[in-house]
């Protein structure tokens, strides 16, 4: 059963590396450490870009979007019985030193470093929802 749930879930992710590469990178140009705390932006400016960016991807996507005061965001579809959710979080510890490149400079492969790597479940599980999305809406128009 997990062979097939992996090989459909890697052909997804295949049909989407590229644009998953990019809003990755995208996403990683975000300077997402803690900050000042400001109007809609609890933990800093930062977070609260990356939080924009994502939910105006998946709202893109026809995925419900709503953001709470900054502190959360939601990315629905379905209801009841028949919702998923996919938790991820954006935020990063402190970048430290020891980089070669920018840590927030957002290119590929030099985006994929360990600590901004925690940001990559984010880019991956939308795409993989969205074709969950389709798959369902094709069942159900059959």
């Amino acid at each position: 059963m997990w062979t097939l749930v992996e090989k459909i879930l890697n052909q997804i992710l295949d049909g989407y590396e590229q644009e998953m590469q990019a809003d990755l990178c995208r996403l990683l140009t975000f300077d997402t450490t803690k900050a000042e705390p400001q109007k809609m932006a609890p933990f800093g400016q930062g977070i609260a870009d990356a939080l924009d960016f994502v939910l105006q991807k998946a709202a893109g996507w026809g995925f419900a979007c709503q953001n709470l005061d900054g502190y959360v965001g939601l990315v629905d579809y379905g209801s009841g019985p028949q919702q998923a959710g996919v938790l991820s979080h954006l935020d990063t510890v402190p970048i430290g030193n020891g980089w070669t490149v920018d840590a927030f400079g957002g290119r590929w492969p030099a985006c994929m470093l360990p600590v901004p790597l925690r940001k990559a479940a984010c880019p991956a599980a939308l795409p993989c929802a969205r074709f969950w999305v389709r798959m369902r809406n094709q069942a159900l128009a059959a």
